[in-house]
């Protein structure tokens, strides 16, 4: 399992955050055609283009994908 965990960190490859912004990641899982679907209603409300998307990565589960949005948020003290 820490295997297939390595592969979606290498796959998603997002710059950490810096002093001044926390990374955040928002994961999709589901059938492929659900999380595609999924994707493409956050796009058309206007809450996170279908580019900032992962491609869909297996998971140990048959027939289930994930994906994965990456966004920043600034730090509050």
């Amino acid at each position: 399992m820490t295997e297939f965990w390595g592969q979606i960190e290498a796959r998603s490859n997002p710059e950490r955050g810096s002093g001044d912004r926390e990374l955040l990641r928002m994961i999709l899982v589901g059938s492929p055609d659900g999380v595609r679907e999924k994707i493409a209603f956050f796009h058309a409300r206007g809450l996170k283009e279908q580019g900032l998307w992962s491609p869909l990565l297996p998971t140990p589960n048959p027939g289930e994908v994930m994906s994965i949005c990456t966004c920043y948020r600034a730090k509050t003290n």
